[in-house]
């Protein structure tokens, strides 16, 4: 193969991968998953009825009406908290001093 070849070959994947990004990041996601420190700590149903999860001491998560939103933080910025509510899959919500994720994801299969 070319090297032009290569090029051709990686422009179309690249669009390929993009393309199923977009697609797919406006489904709605059926859970989410929250990390600490790059470690899964739980799975949480986007259901229609109210969880509230404490992240540690400094977090707390709140899910309702099929939509997941840090409610409190204990840092400085407030990122978290002003994110705002996340359905959407790919969606994610990070708090850096606290090193927490909360990310939507699809399918149930992980759920609590």
């Amino acid at each position: 193969m070319k090297k032009r070849d290569l090029i051709f070959a990686a422009a179309v994947l690249l669009v390929f991968i993009l393309l199923f990004m977009l697609i797919r990041n406006g489904e709605d996601g059926t859970y989410i998953t929250v990390s600490v420190d790059g470690e899964v700590i739980g799975s949480y149903a986007l259901t229609e009825k109210e969880q509230t999860v404490a992240i540690g001491d400094n977090n707390v998560l709140t899910i309702i009406n099929k939509e997941a939103f840090m409610s409190h933080a204990v840092c400085p910025d407030q990122i978290c908290v002003k994110k705002g509510k996340i359905s959407k899959y790919g969606e994610d919500i990070v708090c850096m001093p606290n090193r927490v994720i909360v990310k939507v994801e699809g399918g149930d299969d992980n759920a609590k």
